[in-house]
């Protein structure tokens, strides 16, 4: 089975890791057996990309093919055309250069995509499956365009999943609203979590170490836990914090970790591969975060993989999952919140964990292996037509 997986774009820059999470599912699904290309229009503004390029390579033996052109921020209609134009030659290249599709995969469709292109498609003789991780779904906050588009996607798509319980039921509230609702399930199959992340046991320290994974943005609340960290300290001042990541955030970061004198509190590596990650994990203690707004939270898998618990706000998608025995939730969108984590942050250096069993729960739920497999389940029922 051919099957070509449509991300935003190509993830190749410690920089921007946009585009990490489909890649990764194409990497997945080729790893399983399945005849596999990666596609992308990349149109962003010429404030964040300035290529004008093509793709048409293996990229770490995934075959690509994807265009540049930043046109992020012209008018809506001459976009969608430009869109629509640069995906339909994508699609025919990668006929033209590997042979009929049997499934197009979307991940990211309100952004990928556009009413034109869906058409397209429909035309085309393929099965068209959606995975949406949008936030701005979950905040229902889709304009009109976009909801045109989402309508048109419950009628043609053959599969809908979200990558959380949380967005699928985002997404069944949107369903409602449309004249000609999605007759079958939505289904729920989590982003792919890099394959590295398993059990290390913990270093004893004379610190008690924080950490929290993630592009340094203000949607991820890093100064929430910075100035949660600092309300720690006044109790128990042995702490310390890793800001694992990068991005537009940083500087500001810096400053508000020098405000609070916490200059040899808290450590910004910057961007980490997935085995830095992994090493930095055997001197940290627990995973919190002060994420506004999350569609999924992969860097909660990735810890709980390792065998740490976890301290997330009750916003977060992952709250469900969460239990006495892999971490502890607080309260968010509360007074205060910053105060709110502090106490968890406190109680979770008196709780008694069994790091090796978190990792091994968290392997039967979440494992690469296992969402694989439900992938796989979706893949298998469209090519025996149900």
């Amino acid at each position: 089975m051919k099957i070509l997986v449509i991300g935003r774009t190509l993830p190749l820059k410690s920089s921007d890791i946009t585009g990490i999470f489909e890649f990764e599912q194409a990497k997945g699904a080729s790893q399983i057996g399945y005849n596999v290309i990666y596609g992308f229009v990349d149109n962003r503004s010429i404030k964040v990309m300035r290529s004008i390029n093509k793709v048409d390579k293996e990229v770490r033996d995934i075959k690509t093919i994807g265009y540049y052109l930043p046109i992020g921020g012209i008018t809506k209609k001459i976009y969608d055309f430009i869109k629509y134009k640069l995906f339909k030659k994508m699609f025919n290249n990668a006929i033209k250069h590997y042979g009929k599709l049997d499934i197009v995969h979307i991940h990211f469709p309100l952004i990928n995509i556009n009413s034109k292109i869906i058409r397209f498609l429909k035309q085309q003789d393929v099965e068209i499956v959606i995975t949406e991780h949008w936030s701005k779904v979950l905040n229902k906050a889709l304009s009109n365009r976009e909801e045109g588009i989402l309508d048109l996607l419950f009628k043609e798509s053959s599969k809908v999943i979200a990558v959380s319980s949380n967005l699928e039921k985002a997404l069944s509230e949107y369903n409602k609203k449309f004249e000609y609702p999605f007759k079958d399930n939505i289904f729920v199959i989590p982003n792919l979590v890099d394959s590295v992340f398993s059990y290390i046991p913990l270093e004893k320290s004379e610190n008690f170490t924080y950490a929290t994974v993630g592009r340094l943005v203000n949607m991820k609340g890093n100064d929430i836990v910075i100035k949660a960290l600092a309300e720690v300290i006044k109790k128990r001042p042995n702490v310390k914090l890793y800001i694992i990541g990068d991005g537009p955030e940083r500087k500001s970061l810096e400053n508000l970790i020098k405000d609070y004198y916490l200059d040899n509190k808290v450590i910004i590596t910057g961007y980490l591969s997935a085995d830095e990650i992994k090493e930095f994990y055997k001197e940290i203690n627990v995973y919190v975060t002060g994420s506004k707004i999350e569609t999924f939270g992969v860097p909660v898998i990735e810890s709980w993989l390792i065998g740490r618990p976890v301290i997330i706000g009750d916003n977060h998608p992952m709250s469900s999952e969460v239990n006495k025995a892999n971490g502890l939730i607080y309260e968010y969108y509360k007074d205060n919140t910053y105060k709110n984590l502090a106490e968890k942050m406190l109680e979770v250096q008196d709780m008694k964990y069994e790091y090796e069993k978190i990792a091994l729960d968290c392997y039967r739920n979440f494992s690469r292996q296992n969402v694989l497999a439900r992938l796989d389940e979706i893949y298998r029922s469209l090519s025996s037509g149900n």
